[in-house]
């Protein structure tokens, strides 16, 4: 252990499972040490769950050192300390020895190979090894459980109504508040693009309700902005409902198909192959189907419709349960309810509690000290490279081709808003949105108009009356007062008509002539 901490240190090598079991160059006070930590999410009890966490990567993960009689303890994440789960880490040293469902596999099958017969760890527990070699047949199954039958039921977990039920509650055990509330929704928020992608490489878009329902909140919210109303069909409510139907449909028959197959390889034997013992890939498919079949207090299991799939496959169902008895047995305990038997120590369990506090105080000192010691080298390196910046020369002038180009893309694009604008008007004007049309300067308010004469050299105003028009009632009321009036008239000599009337110069000499006329007959 001491060896593997050196070259962690000094080569930023991470251990190897031969060099984690191998005990050469390890003391006799080491093996006495309290056993790795394994850094799970979803930390459960017997009661509870009936299974030490319930995340299937943690799960997997703790179910292959069980199996492989490889001791160890259950610790929860700690933000400081810890950046993923699930991770085997050595005891109170931070020492990764295990982070990827690889190296977890690797591990426990150097165990297997007799690779630990020699470090005690069989002596120090009372359970024997169970787990068996893996067949080359496997390799097959076990990639179609992980690129088919795990984004499925991640899916399931984590993107419907499961969720809010059973997936949060169980993530936020172990956790201390704020962090309880938020780490979900965060482990949520960073599965999301992952999944959508496996999710359509499956074909099972339409499953994906959540993350349409963002998506459209989204565009509604920039159309808004835009002033743009979007033309809409049906009621969101029911386009919704219609998407979950034919998206939960798709996917059920998905999942269907897949259990199918696993169902048809195992047959009616205990374990894949008829071995008597579980391989990696029994456990791989116990990691996955657990946390839906298993919990008995969570009521939501009970009605979620992948859980009441998984229990149409009664050998699936059985091939869970029987792990579960091998692996992670339970008892009725005084009070009626379950208590786990010979499992490893929990983050609730008063073993793992003083020296977990410490070590998770005195590393954050730590880290806290350290990066108090290194600001002054960052300062330092962020003005040096402030200042290599400024003594930086300037970027040469473009060649002459280059500006040449741009000046033609500059003129392309004037050229393009030029025609786009005229296309716009003509198409205004030829549609009849836009029209010109010319009017005559004439003043219709004006109460008539002024003709000039010339009398004795001198232009002057000439008479001008203004006779009005009226209605047709007016005319059939006045017709008593015309006929007065006509005699008046025809001495005058002026006739009356609807308009203007001007009296001229050769009017007044005729008035003037029956005037003189009157006279001589007087």
């Amino acid at each position: 252990m001491l060896r593997c901490v050196w070259l962690r240190t000094m080569h930023r090598r991470r251990c190897s499972p031969a060099s984690f079991l191998s005990t050469s160059s390890i003391p006799a006070a080491a093996m006495a040490s309290p056993p790795p930590q394994l850094i799970v999410w979803a930390p459960s009890s017997a009661d509870t769950a009936g299974l030490p966490t319930l995340d299937a990567a943690s799960l997997y993960a703790a179910s292959l050192l069980r199996a492989a009689a490889l001791p160890f303890a259950v610790g929860t994440l700690q933000p400081l300390l810890h950046a993923r789960a699930p991770l085997l880490e050595a005891h109170l040293s931070a020492v990764p020895l295990a982070h990827s469902p690889a190296e977890f596999k690797a591990l426990a099958l150097a165990a297997l190979d007799g690779a630990g017969s020699s470090s005690g760890s069989s002596s120090s527990s009372s359970r024997a090894p169970v787990l068996q070699a893996p067949q080359p047949a496997h390799a097959a199954l076990a990639a179609l459980l992980e690129r088919s039958l795990a984004p499925a039921l991640l899916h399931a977990q984590w993107f419907t109504p499961l969720f809010a039920t059973h997936t949060f509650s169980a993530y936020a055990a172990g956790l201390s508040w704020p962090r309880s509330r938020s780490a979900p929704h965060r482990l949520r928020a960073a599965l999301r693009p992952e999944l959508a992608r496996r999710m359509r490489e499956l074909g099972l878009g339409e499953a994906l309700q959540e993350t349409k329902e963002q998506e459209a909140k989204e565009r509604d919210e920039v159309a808004r902005r835009a002033g743009i109303r979007l033309r809409k069909g049906l009621s969101e409510q029911e386009k919704r409902q219609t998407q979950e139907k034919f998206g939960e449909a798709k996917f059920i028959e998905h999942a269907r198909s897949v259990l199918q197959t696993v169902a048809t390889a195992l047959g009616s034997d205990e374990y894949f192959d008829g071995a008597s013992g579980p391989s990696p890939l029994d456990i791989q498919l116990f990691s996955l189907l657990a946390p839906l079949l298993l919990p008995p207090s969570y009521e939501a299991l009970a009605t979620s419709p992948l859980a009441q799939l998984l229990r149409s496959f009664p050998t699936l169902e059985a091939h869970t349960a029987r792990l579960r008895s091998l692996l992670w047995p339970t008892r009725v305990a005084a009070d009626g309810g379950l208590e786990a038997v010979d499992w490893p120590a929990l983050p609730g369990d008063d073993v793992a509690a003083g020296p977990g506090v410490a070590y998770t105080v005195g590393h954050a000192a730590g880290s806290v000290w350290a990066f108090g010691a290194s600001l002054p080298d960052r300062i330092a390196s962020s003005f040096s490279s402030r200042r290599t910046a400024a003594t930086q020369p300037t970027a040469p002038a473009e060649p002459p081709h280059v500006r040449a180009q741009r000046r033609r893309i500059l003129w392309g694009r004037a050229v393009w808003i030029g025609t786009a604008i005229v296309g716009v008007v003509f198409t205004a004007f030829a549609s009849g949105l836009l029209s010109i049309e010319f009017v005559d300067d004439e003043d219709d308010e004006d109460e008539g108009y002024v003709v000039l004469e010339e009398a004795d050299g001198v232009l002057r105003p000439a008479q001008v009356r203004r006779v009005e028009s009226d209605d047709e009632e007016e005319l059939e009321e006045g017709e008593e007062e015309d006929e007065d009036e006509e005699g008046e008239e025809e001495q005058l000599g002026v006739e009356a008509e609807d308009g203007w009337e001007v009296q001229t110069e050769v009017d007044e000499e005729e008035e003037l002539d029956f005037a003189f006329v009157d006279d001589d007959d007087e």
